[in-house]
């Protein structure tokens, strides 16, 4: 059987021993309405052996109020499908179907789509599925669909969703009395391909039934979401939903979006994605919605999504139940002006790691919950190997402990740094700050607004790794653990935070911490002003408290309460870098409260000095009620040649013993 021409209405069996099929076109345009039932094509009477092949040009619909269905009949052998274009801008078109227990399933032995790929148009303001707490629900029934029901697919022409438009392959009924019409797919591979997901539209593939134990992989290629919404409803946003059986593995090659796009992302094992990146900056103030949802689909367990690099510009990004986004590199925010962003934990064993370094290119950045969807009163994790990002002009660089509703959240925010020299180097710098979430204009109110939502920040870094936060806005409520590596903070009363707001406790367990210092900036060659470090308490257990001398200046540590040490510390030790010293001038290290530090004598201090000249210094601690100074000289040349000759009157000594 073949054509040369449009069929514009179909409702046939194609029967007999005809194996071939050529047919230019298929056009759905008729809106008869003794037709409403739509047109359905199937090879029947063929046999159970027998591999019928069907060639078309051009798969064309336009029309709501029409169905096409081109099936295999549950009892022939088999049906190849080759399709060079489809192209729809309305109506509901199956590829394939699930049949039935009695007769088999219906589903296509193969389909191919040529170069023309696939573009479903969709009607414009048409709203199809979306994803709610990982599950599949659909808005409109099946008039803007694309069904396909094939063992095998496989197309070299993009695919694009566009209008409502949904493209599903689907599961399908087995039939264990008929061997030959099992549900046996083969891997969905299109990772030669763009599928592009636009306003409304959504992508999804079922596992296979369950009496079929097959993996089935599913690998995309570049997948770009240009669907965008403005709202809290599902009007506009793109889905997708990925269900592979039996472990199967979810691999997309490059996730894509548009400025503004919304994607909502359910799947139910782990996913690897090797790039993510927007095509431009969030640009609408008012789109808060605008970003992914990733969620495991209900009763799949927990799962990643692990993610090669990332530079994306996403108001929102959500990690719901059971969700892991591991990023293996750099994870980069950037956006326009000082528009904000949020990093949602929605759920107690989700959690955010970032094996590299997170730059933050954005104006404020959110890390918390959103309480207004459910109750949060866990601990919502962080984990990045450093924090990079240079202060921009006109954005306030802060990365902040966030809730919708301060007055209802409980639970704090925690961010550790994790990161080996190997992965993000030796030096870090990060010219904004780290805060509780507060809007407010004093004391009082800060302490009032969101208590239960304090920051906790942990350095775990390598030994070899320095972490500097150099913006003025530092304060939060939380603990400060440092454990391995150095930190470097300005936190305190200036011009930028006018609260004189510190940090909560600290705990020295390693590594060390101290304020900000000279050439702590992104470009070594810009100096920022000598810092202050306010912190509540500070217990020291091991490690070395930082200093930095420049000058006139030296770096200062504040300690608003208690100042200890743990079980088993012995003297304090402070680990000084030398710019520049004035011999004989007093540079104050340390302050604290009136009787903080009675227990403690100068013996209790010492000091290693790093930098320009140091090994021709010495140096002697003051303490006071108050705090801790340090003076320096160089030593006279006098005291040299006293040096000098007792040393000779000593090799003198030796040489004479040896001689005896």
């Amino acid at each position: 059987m073949s054509g040369t021409g449009t069929m514009t209405g179909l409702n046939a069996a194609i029967v007999g021993s005809v194996a071939t099929i050529n047919i230019d076109s298929i056009g759905v345009t008729s809106t008869d309405a003794t037709r409403a039932g739509g047109w359905d094509m199937y090879n029947a009477g063929m046999g159970s052996t027998v591999m019928t092949n069907m060639t078309l040009n051009k798969i064309e619909m336009n029309s709501l109020a029409r169905n096409l269905l081109i099936r295999k009949r549950g009892s022939s052998g088999g049906l190849n499908i080759t399709v060079g274009t489809v192209d729809i801008t309305k109506g509901q078109l199956s590829l394939g179907n699930t049949g039935s227990t009695a007769n088999g399933p219906e589903f296509l032995t193969s389909l191919t789509v040529g170069s023309g790929g696939i573009d479903r148009k969709g009607v414009a303001g048409a709203v199809n599925g979306k994803i709610t707490g990982g599950s599949w629900t659909e808005a409109i029934g099946n008039e803007i669909l694309l069904d396909i029901y094939t063992q095998s697919f496989t197309t070299t022409g993009n695919i694009s969703l566009n209008n409502g438009s949904m493209l599903r392959f689907k599961d399908s009924v087995d039939d264990p009395a008929r061997a030959y019409n099992r549900w046996n797919p083969e891997n969905l591979d299109l990772s030669a391909v763009t599928l592009t997901i636009g306003s409304g539209s959504g992508f999804r593939y079922e596992k296979v039934g369950a009496s079929v134990n097959k993996k089935v992989d599913v690998h995309l290629g570049v997948v770009k979401v240009t669907a965008a919404t403005t709202a809290a409803t599902t009007a506009n946003r793109g889905v997708m939903a990925i269900d592979t059986s039996n472990g199967g593995t979810i691999t997309i090659d490059r996730l894509e979006n548009t400025a503004d796009a919304r994607l909502d992302f359910s799947f139910n094992n782990d996913v690897n994605i090797t790039r993510m990146e927007s095509l431009a900056a969030t640009v609408s103030t008012a789109n808060t919605y605008q970003g992914y949802t990733l969620n495991s689909t209900p009763g799949s367990g927990a799962h990643k999504v692990i993610v090669g690099s990332a530079s994306v510009s996403l108001q929102r990004i959500t990690l719901g139940t059971g969700v892991t986004l591991e990023v293996t590199n750099d994870y980069e925010a950037f956006g326009s002006g000082n528009i904000w962003q949020t990093i949602a934990i929605n759920a107690s064993d989700a959690y955010m790691d970032v094996k590299g370094k997170f730059i933050h290119n954005a104006g404020l950045i959110n890390i918390g919950a959103l309480d207004t969807l459910n109750p949060f009163s866990y601990t919502k994790s962080f984990k990045f190997g450093a924090l990079s990002g240079a202060a921009e002009a006109g954005k306030d660089k802060r990365l902040m402990s966030y809730t919708e509703s301060a007055t209802t959240a409980t639970g704090n925010v925690s961010v550790e740094l994790t990161g080996t020299s190997a992965k993000v180097g030796t030096r870090n710098v990060f010219e904004g700050s780290l805060a509780d979430m507060s809007a407010s204009t004093t004391v009082e109110q800060y302490n009032a607004l969101g208590q239960n939502m304090s920051l906790a920040l942990t350095v775990n870094m390598g030994a070899d790794v320095t972490q500097v936060i150099s913006g003025k806005k530092t304060y939060y409520r939380g603990d400060t653990t440092v454990v391995s590596g150095k930190l470097r903070m300005f936190s305190g009363a200036n011009s930028a935070n006018l609260l004189g707001l510190g940090i909560g406790d600290v705990y020295l367990q390693g590594g060390g911490i101290g304020a900000t210092g000279a050439m702590d900036s992104a470009a070594e060659s810009e100096q920022v002003q000598i810092g202050i470090l306010s912190v509540n308490n500070l217990e020291w257990s091991g490690g070395s408290l930082l200093a930095t001398i420049d000058g006139e200046n030296a770096s200062l540590i504040q300690v608003r309460g208690d100042f200890t040490k743990g079980a088993g510390a012995t003297v304090f030790n402070f680990d000084i870098d030398i710019a520049d010293i004035i011999a004989g001038r007093e540079y104050t290290l340390m302050e604290w409260e009136s009787g903080a530090a009675a227990d403690y004598m100068e013996a209790d201090f010492t000091a290693t000095l790093f930098g320009n000249n140091a090994a021709n210094y010495t140096w002697e601690f003051s303490k006071n009620e108050t705090g801790l100074g340090i003076t320096f000289a160089i030593p006279e040349p006098s005291a040299y040649a006293a040096l000098f000759g007792a040393l000779a009157l000593a090799l003198a000594a030796l040489r004479r013993r040896k001689s005896k």
